[in-house]
């Protein structure tokens, strides 16, 4: 599984979500959109602006979702 987190640091939401998969030992990918232009590019082209936006396996949620989260998560260990 893959996870891909595209985020600020000013965001307090992406903070949410960045803390809440490592308090549940979930491993993934920052890219912090507000320092990195390649990824400003490939968030707008893809999602639009809002942050935080969370990628599953390439399949994306905008927001912190908890319960939309985790049932991407158990989806994609589901299918290996």
């Amino acid at each position: 599984m893959k996870i891909d987190v595209y985020s600020t640091n000013t965001c307090p939401p992406c903070l949410a979500l960045k803390n809440w998969l490592q308090a549940m030992n979930i491993p993934f990918v920052n890219h912090d959109v507000s320092t990195n232009r390649e990824d400003s590019r490939y968030l707008l082209k893809n999602y639009g602006s809002s942050v935080p936006v969370i990628e599953i396996d390439g399949k994306g949620i905008v927001g912190f979702h908890k319960d939309r989260i985790k049932k991407r998560i158990l989806e994609s260990l589901k299918n290996g």
